[in-house]
């Protein structure tokens, strides 16, 4: 009896609520980013531990090749590729997964659903960092982060639109 008083019994779901809340408070909200020069640094690391584990389901961008121009030499093709301007590739959006100001992974999502797209690569394809592979994460980070690039991905093809129908 005293000690049924000393240790109160805590169901399923607060404990739940606890490890997320506790979790939260340590950790930043895991952010979609576009690609930008601030995680460069990251982005190598990611891609020399994908070669350093023979990854070969998604191969990322050979590290050797990233120095400190690669991010200005590339930035040019990708925003092509977010409007479609490169013959042979869907429409893609691409964006770097953070967390606590840390590079996770990389995340795409093609809006152009050819048969060779669905049939092939899919709509959406993403990488995380061998390093951060099988750690838990809150369910509600990722569905956050993946809604705010929605709207981003929504505006950028409304405007798509618009300018290929000569309205403004």
């Amino acid at each position: 009896m005293l000690l049924e008083r000393k240790f109160k019994k805590v169901d399923f779901t607060t404990n739940r609520k606890l490890f997320l809340n506790e979790y939260e408070r340590k950790h930043t909200m895991l952010k979609l980013i576009r690609r930008c020069p601030e995680y460069v640094s990251g982005y190598r690391e990611y891609c020399q531990e994908s070669y350093d584990n023979h990854v070969i389901y998604f191969r990322p961008t050979n590290p050797k090749l990233i120095d400190n121009e690669w991010f200005s030499r590339t930035k040019d093709w990708y925003d092509k590729k977010e409007t479609g301007q490169i013959q042979g590739q869907p429409i893609s959006f691409h964006f770097w997964a953070v967390d606590d100001e840390k590079f996770i992974g990389e995340f795409q999502l093609r809006t152009e659903l050819t048969p060779e797209v669905m049939s092939g690569i899919g709509s959406i394809g993403y990488s995380v960092r061998v390093s951060e592979q099988g750690k838990e994460m809150p369910p509600n980070n990722l569905r956050k982060s993946v809604a705010e690039s929605t709207d981003f991905i929504m505006f950028t093809l409304n405007k798509m639109r618009r300018l290929f129908s000569g309205s403004s």
